[in-house]
């Protein structure tokens, strides 16, 4: 009999299809792995090697070096570092910041802000802390600056560095040899005008503008001092030497200046710009010398300021004929730096006026 031998049995077994939602699941893990691996080769990326070119990848954490620009990055905020504590200035005036520039090269820039649009702002700090600083800028070696702003664009609007503070300072300086330099035009523009006039309180020291034009100077608390101002005279600016701009003598000099004839119950105004006095026709006050020469009978000689005639008062008088009589005066201008010279009294005489230096 013969025996048959047992067949293998093949067996066949069925894959099933997964479903859609099981193929998105799928999906999803391949992304993330990729993801992960993308964001793994960043941080293994190597650091940009002193001259590498643009694109190379820069790595958190190490130092970047290159020769040209690494990584550009345009949009919205695009870079944000939240409570960073690099090393950055040491010794005076150490600090700490979450973003550090720092340049020891000749003529270079620790940090460098642009803005060519309009109203742009090449670097904006603000600070909401306490005691904080928008922008702090520290210099330590021979000709540096801490903080530089330059506008070079023909519109008189632009400014090279605004500060503002709503509460404090809006513009702090400190320096062992000027604590501000005005390098430019030489001139510091006070435009507001946020004091009375006269000014209270204030702090010692402080100089300020009240609204019609006159400058003070807060010499204790509390305590101002007017400088200037359309009704103040100015500062005293006295001549190398006395001139004369007026002789009522037809030989005296200035020849060319007239009338020149005697005085006598009249007002006559004088330009004390002329005779090469050196003298400004912006003038507010002038220090004058007044000769009165051969008078006769009694009378006086009077000094205004030009074309507000007589003031009812007296610079000199005299008593007999002939009498020579002179007297220093200080007064205040007309228009154009002028005077008004008066005499009276049923007297005449002839007079010169010397100039010794004048307010403005």
């Amino acid at each position: 009999m013969t025996e048959i031998a047992p067949q293998e049995t093949t067996r066949q077994e069925s894959v099933e299809t997964p479903p859609a939602a099981s193929r998105r699941d799928l999906l999803g893990k391949a992304a993330i792995a990729a993801a992960v691996t993308t964001v793994a080769g960043l941080s293994m990326a190597k650091s940009a090697a002193a001259g590498a070119g643009n694109g190379v990848n820069m790595t958190q954490g190490a130092a970047n070096t290159a020769a040209t620009v690494t990584t550009s990055l345009a949009g919205g905020s695009t870079f944000l570092v939240t409570d960073g504590t690099s090393t950055g200035i040491t010794g005076t005036g150490a600090r700490e910041g979450s973003i550090y520039g720092r340049t020891t090269l000749f003529q270079h820039v620790g940090v460098l802000g642009w803005a060519s649009g309009t109203e742009g702002w090449g670097v904006y700090g603000k600070s909401s802390g306490t005691s904080g600083r928008g922008v702090y800028g520290l210099n330590t070696a021979t000709g540096g600056v801490g903080v530089y702003g330059e506008h070079n664009n023909t519109s008189t609007s632009g400014n090279g560095v605004i500060g503002v503070s709503n509460f404090g300072v809006g513009v702090a300086g400190s320096g062992t040899t000027y604590d501000f330099h005005a390098q430019g035009s030489g001139k510091l523009l006070i435009a507001g005008t946020g004091v009375s006039n006269p000014p209270t309180g204030g702090v010692a020291g402080t100089i300020a503008k009240d609204s019609a034009g006159n400058l003070w100077v807060c010499v204790a608390t509390g305590g101002w001092r007017k400088l200037a101002g359309p009704s103040t005279a100015g500062s005293l600016q006295l001549l190398a030497s006395p001139k004369r701009v007026y002789s009522s003598r037809a030989a005296d000099e200035p020849v060319a200046v007239g009338p020149k004839t005697p005085l006598s119950g009249a007002t006559r105004t004088i330009d004390c710009t002329l005779g090469s006095s050196g003298v400004p026709a912006s003038a507010t006050g002038l220090v004058l010398n007044v000769t009165a020469i051969s008078a006769s009978a009694n009378g006086y000689l009077s000094v205004s300021p030009g074309a507000t005639g007589f003031s009812g008062t007296s610079t000199m008088n005299w008593t007999s004929n002939g009498a020579v009589v002179a007297n220093g005066v200080t007064v205040g201008t007309g228009a154009g730096a002028t005077i008004d010279v008066t005499i009276g009294g049923g007297g005449t005489a002839d007079f010169i006026v010397d100039v010794m230096g004048f307010y403005a």
